[in-house]
């Protein structure tokens, strides 16, 4: 069985949007009767050609190949549903971890382990989903070295944004990114 990678897949859906759009130009020119080597592009064709390009720039910057293990690193803006977690990426440490709660359990700890008071300021104003009560939460972890718990009864997309925005408050200039399984 062959193993397809996603940017297999998205040269594959580049390749096809790429000859739909020249089998339309060409369609259009029969039509015309005009010559196919002396092709013209309307404004509206370059546009979507364009804006085809830039979606493609997109997905490629979203999604590269982890090397060492065959796994895929995802930038933090990417869509998570129904897609499996197996590490977070700080920088140039990987932490394992099967879930997006663990996640952000880890980076909290992470962030804890830099710069405790910073990170206490960040998340004090953050009541539905940082406390000290365990039973707060329908379903929480304990950040590490703290008596602190995250909730983590979210969906995937919620709870990395909020480790996004926990990011942005704390100015972590290190790249983080989601290993993916």
């Amino acid at each position: 069985m062959q193993n397809i990678t996603i940017i297999d897949k998205i040269k594959k859906i580049e390749y096809s949007i790429l000859s739909d759009t020249i089998l339309k130009l060409e369609k259009s020119l029969e039509a015309e009767g005009s010559n196919l080597n002396a092709i013209e592009i309307t404004n509206e064709q370059l546009k979507e050609l364009n804006k085809f390009k830039e979606n493609i720039s997109k997905i490629k910057e979203i999604v590269t190949l982890h090397e060492s293990d065959g796994l895929k690193e995802w930038n933090l803006d990417s869509n998570f549903t129904n897609v499996k977690m197996a590490k977070l990426k700080i920088g140039q440490e990987e932490f394992e971890c099967a879930s997006y709660g663990k996640a952000l359990a880890i980076l909290s700890a992470w962030l804890v382990k830099d710069n405790r008071k910073k990170f206490e300021e960040i998340i004090k104003n953050r009541n539905s989903v940082f406390k000290e009560d365990a039973n707060a939460f329908r379903a929480s972890v304990k950040i590490e070295g703290t008596n602190i718990y995250v909730n983590t009864s979210m969906n995937s997309n919620n709870l990395v944004k909020i480790m996004k925005d926990i990011i942005n408050s704390y100015g972590l200039t290190r790249d983080v990114k989601i290993i993916i399984a």
